[in-house]
């Protein structure tokens, strides 16, 4: 099968503050901010060049006690995408991960870690409560190559039960 693809990566944070007024009385002021990743967004269209993708790969998946999950993004057919299509990355260029439920850790593999990371087993912690929740990365037009560093993990670390996630990523094959 063969599939077209497109994409947008949407990351921003927008705040307000306003003053108030049984603080500061008689003090009439607001601020406004929006910090975006890309401005408008990161759009992609299918294609294997700088700005384009041709992969796809979403899942949401739940993870025993203390136990592994690890993504190959190089390995032809070990992660296949929404339509059946085997995901064999050469550039990532977008990723998020959602913990639902429980608390896991987004690490590098320790063989063939992706360059996210300084160090093998290094990551971001995630909880569905009580911390960081999300994660959404963008990696500009030309996305991260992940020809040799290709392997990430999700572990979860609370020890005591399950967890669920959310996982999404685009690429150039």
């Amino acid at each position: 099968m063969s599939s077209t693809f497109s994409a947008l990566l949407n990351a921003r944070l927008v705040f307000e503050e306003v003053a108030d007024p049984a603080v500061a009385p008689g003090v009439s002021a607001s601020a406004q901010g929006t910090v975006e990743a890309s401005t408008g967004g990161r759009r992609w269209s299918n294609g294997a060049g700088s700005g384009q993708i041709g992969a796809a790969y979403r899942a949401m998946a739940t993870i025993g006690s203390g136990a592994t999950d690890t993504y190959d993004l190089l390995a032809a057919g070990g992660l296949i995408g929404p339509l059946g299509e085997p995901i064999d990355l050469d550039e990532l260029k977008g990723l998020a991960l959602r913990v639902t439920s429980g608390e896991v850790k987004f690490i590098r593999h320790g063989s063939n870690g992706i360059a996210l990371f300084t160090s093998n087993n290094e990551g971001l912690q995630l909880k569905a409560t009580g911390g960081l929740r999300a994660v959404v990365l963008d990696f500009g037009p030309d996305g991260l190559d992940v020809t040799t560093d290709s392997k990430f993990e999700i572990v979860e670390t609370s020890g005591a039960a399950s967890a669920t996630y959310e996982l999404a990523f685009i690429g150039a094959k």
